[in-house]
């Protein structure tokens, strides 16, 4: 969300000093245009950074793997213990990439002993036009069922996206349960399905996010929530983005008790 206007410290002090624990750092990722993928980098003094977001190539095994390497080279120097990463394309490279992914996934999990977490993307039917044919070049599966029975049965850590799911025409609340012991790790967000549009901040689009938000309280207490929003292009932006987010949340939470 913060990546085009702040630097990476300024956006942890930002998220510190709003009641956020810390941010999710995304590395630069490599298969979207430059535009995309241009951000710092500069890891110096961060001292909140739960979570990394691999960069990957969805089209490409070494560059995947590098991708990978680099997100627990990053997670190591900051003190992070979940690593977010998508999976690779289904489209170029069939079963066989995916399940070499996975195969690498559950590698470097028992030698780095940090969380790789898998995340479902976004199903390319739930996005405007434009973007369609993009998404569905990277797409690996054809349901989240066909999803989480990977996770199952390869024994994987999940993150599972609010907005991601509901592009799929489900609510996020029941896949708490299904994952299980699984998941660890949720991007929040809202999605409207009258617009198509993704990663809107909590309330703006028509997600039973309130009801995942007492499921996860219910069930997974301690699994780290990162709230991923689409880019801002101005401080102010930012700042109003992540307030709203945090308020959502604790009204949300609070209604609960």
């Amino acid at each position: 969300m913060a990546f085009r206007v702040h630097t990476l410290k300024e956006t942890e002090q930002l998220a510190l000093e709003l009641g956020y624990d810390g941010l999710e750092l995304m590395l630069p990722p490599r298969h979207l245009p430059i535009e995309e993928s241009r951000r710092d980098t500069n890891l110096t003094g961060l001292t909140a950074v739960p979570v990394v977001h691999a960069g990957g190539d969805l089209f490409d095994q070494e560059r995947y793997e590098l991708s990978l390497r680099e997100a627990l080279a990053a997670a190591k120097a900051v003190g992070a213990e979940i690593i977010n990463v998508h999976p690779p394309s289904a489209r170029f490279g069939g079963r066989a990439h995916l399940l070499w992914a996975m195969d690498l996934i559950n590698h470097l999990e028992r030698e780095s002993g940090l969380q790789i977490a898998y995340e479902v993307l976004v199903d390319p039917q739930g996005i405007t036009l434009e973007r369609r044919e993009f998404f569905a070049q990277q797409q690996a599966y054809t349901s989240i069922e066909e999803w989480i029975g990977d996770v199952r049965e390869r024994k994987l850590s999940a993150t599972l996206d609010t907005c991601h799911v509901a592009t799929w025409g489900a609510q996020p609340g029941p896949y708490v349960e299904q994952l299980g012991k699984h998941l660890a790790h949720v991007h929040f967000s809202d999605y409207s399905r009258t617009e198509l549009r993704e990663h809107l901040i909590p309330g703006e689009g028509d997600v039973e996010l309130p009801a995942f938000l007492r499921e996860l309280a219910l069930r997974r207490p301690d699994v780290t929530v990162t709230v991923e929003l689409n880019p801002e292009s101005t401080h102010e932006a930012v700042r109003r983005a992540a307030e709203r987010s945090r308020d959502y949340i604790a009204r949300a939470l609070a209604e609960r008790l």
